[in-house]
């Protein structure tokens, strides 16, 4: 395994604890001690080039999740795989575009983000479950593809409440 910090996070997914041991890093279980916070130092703030850089990658994220929907993939872990991916990205690109924005908005799109975060959890979690239980539905009509309608709408409201260009 490499030692490089940078080449593990490459190698071995995310993970959200309590929804899925499959995209775990596995420290945790393998070590028995609790994961530490580092302490990170402050970041500059987000040019307006990053910041509409940071949009469009987010419109990109949309257009993906938006071909989950309409039953691209054939079985739940392709469509489990992909929400992940997004999910996986949006944490990051969404934390990062919140930081461009002033305290009220921050916390506004912080908390659109971690709802959406939170149902795309969800849909990662059932897309685990129905793959064990090997259902097959036709694509689209999966219990995943369904519920993906509501996650974007949520994408939706957080994309149009977001500023034109930063706030912070």
């Amino acid at each position: 395994m490499p030692e490089d910090a940078d080449a593990l996070d490459l190698q071995l997914p995310y993970c959200v604890p309590g929804v899925t041991a499959k995209r775990c890093r596995g420290v945790f279980w393998e070590t028995g001690k609790l994961y530490k916070k580092e302490v990170a130092a402050e970041l500059p703030p987000v040019s307006k080039a990053e910041y509409q850089e940071l949009k469009k990658s987010l419109v990109a994220l949309q257009v993906e999740l938006q071909q989950v929907k309409e039953g691209q993939l054939q079985t739940a872990g392709e469509e489990g795989d992909a929400v992940y991916k997004v999910r996986r990205a949006l944490r990051t690109t969404g934390a990062h575009l919140c930081r461009a924005l002033d305290l009220d908005q921050r916390e506004e799109a912080e908390r659109r983000l971690n709802l959406l975060l939170a149902t795309l959890d969800d849909i990662d979690s059932a897309a685990l479950k129905e793959e064990k239980a090997n259902e097959q539905a036709p694509a689209g009509f999966t219990s995943l593809s369904l519920s993906l309608g509501s996650s974007l709408k949520l994408f939706d409201a957080f994309l149009s409440e977001l500023p034109q260009s930063p706030t912070a």
